[in-house]
């Protein structure tokens, strides 16, 4: 796999097996790395293979903006669920909880504290629930 596109140190544009563009994260995958570079597999930590243009912006977006430390947190969430509940999730879930993530903790940040309204139903549904 060789870089095609920086991101960022944690983040390239690369083409897999099929000649697809796909998305490469891993903590300093690019760092100190050119152009044409081979990427060490062992680096890699997650692959996202947009469907559209839209969804490359979409991911090239928040992998630029966002710690990648916030996509290990959501990938061992993901991960976790689909072990324990055999839950089957789209992989469009990394980006919206990442995202959800990243917010949360920036606002955190900024002493912005948001009342969650459900509170009560989410402990209580959640400790009846039966996945």
């Amino acid at each position: 796999m060789k870089i095609k596109k920086k991101l960022n140190n944690n983040a390239i544009i690369t083409k897999n097996e099929q000649n697809q563009e796909i998305i490469v994260v891993g903590k300093g995958i690019a760092y100190g790395k050119t152009i044409n570079s081979l990427v060490e597999k062992k680096k890699i930590y997650k692959i996202f293979v947009p469907e559209n243009k839209g969804d490359k912006k979409r991911i090239s977006d928040m992998v630029q903006q966002i710690p990648v430390q916030y996509i290990e947190i959501s990938e061992k969430i993901i991960s976790y669920a689909r072990r324990e509940y055999k839950l089957v999730l789209n992989e469009s879930i990394y980006l919206s909880l990442t995202d959800h993530i990243s917010s949360s903790i920036e606002r955190y940040e900024q002493g912005v504290f948001l009342k969650n309204k459900f509170l009560w139903e989410i402990k209580h549904f959640g400790s009846v629930a039966k996945f």
